[in-house]
């Protein structure tokens, strides 16, 4: 069973890519062992997780900032 921070994991990765380089739409798990594989578009994860729609753009660079000074600033936590 896929635990919620299994998802938050992914999603972190996801905030990882600041300049969206990699322009990801979909995220996935596969469990080869179990022979398991899901995905989820992107945004709909984003928005069900956050309970709200999610500006991707601004929460990248609220993560960066999290990451290099250790503080939230001004933007609101999506994932409150």
């Amino acid at each position: 069973m896929l635990e919620k921070v299994d998802l938050l994991q992914l999603i972190g990765y996801v905030l990882l890519d600041f300049d969206d380089e990699y322009q990801i739409t979909d995220v996935g798990v596969f469990a080869a062992r179990f022979g398991y594989f899901a995905s989820w578009p992107l945004t709909d994860l984003l928005n069900e997780m956050a309970g709200h729609e999610v500006d991707l753009p601004e929460t990248r660079k609220a993560f960066g900032r999290l990451l290099t000074t250790g503080r939230r600033g001004t933007a609101r936590d999506p994932f409150a």
